[in-house]
């Protein structure tokens, strides 16, 4: 007796198409966050989570893990894409951020380790 397995071939749908202006947009911030993190190996050697001082090994726009870290945008405005305006954070805290609508600054770790 043969049995017959089912094999599955995953097809995932294409993800939804952006359009040309959300492309550009999102080209120009991974601009804006790579610089930053420059800025910041520069000043301090290694990639800092601007919100807990933690080191970040690696970017990834995706969040693959919660230790990766990203720009976030510090007014929440996904527009406004400028340099003043990006915060690099790991994952694991920019929900927080989010969700508890916690107002941030760069390189704000700086502050917050005097008072812990």
């Amino acid at each position: 007796m043969t049995k017959m397995g089912s094999k599955r071939t995953l097809n995932p749908k294409p993800l939804k198409p952006t359009s040309k202006k959300t492309t550009l947009r999102n080209k120009e911030w991974r601009k804006i966050v790579l610089e930053r993190a420059e800025y910041l190996i520069g000043k301090y050697g290694f990639i800092v989570c601007e919100y807990s001082g933690e080191s970040i090994q690696t970017l990834s726009s995706m969040g693959e893990d919660i230790n990766d870290g990203w720009g976030h945008h510090i007014d929440r405005d996904r527009n406004h894409c400028t340099p003043e305006n990006c915060y690099i954070v790991k994952y694991k805290w920019h929900r927080d951020i989010d969700d508890h609508n916690i107002v941030v600054s760069q390189e704000d770790f700086e502050t917050r380790k005097l008072f812990l």
